[in-house]
């Protein structure tokens, strides 16, 4: 067993100023994200215009996958238009 030490992941917080991406997340329950049959949801967004993390058009595809502890995690892909 390896006993270095593990220093934790940096973590950076990026505010989205996209407000489809926002009211999006803030449905997610209302979408059906946690029912048992919804695995993905697609949605279009606007440009955000950030340098740092920029948002183009495009549509957004969440995928919703289950970890081995059974934790939801998202996929994002974004599907250029």
């Amino acid at each position: 067993m390896d006993r270095r030490r593990v220093r934790p992941a940096r973590h950076v917080a990026v505010a989205l100023r996209d407000r489809q991406i926002q009211q999006a997340e803030s449905r997610l329950g209302e979408l059906g994200w946690y029912d048992d049959g919804t695995t993905e949801l697609r949605f279009w967004t606007g440009a955000n215009h950030d340098p740092l993390v920029p948002i183009e058009p495009s549509l957004l595809v969440w995928e919703r996958l289950t970890l081995s502890d059974g934790t939801l995690a998202r996929l994002v892909t974004t599907v250029a238009h």
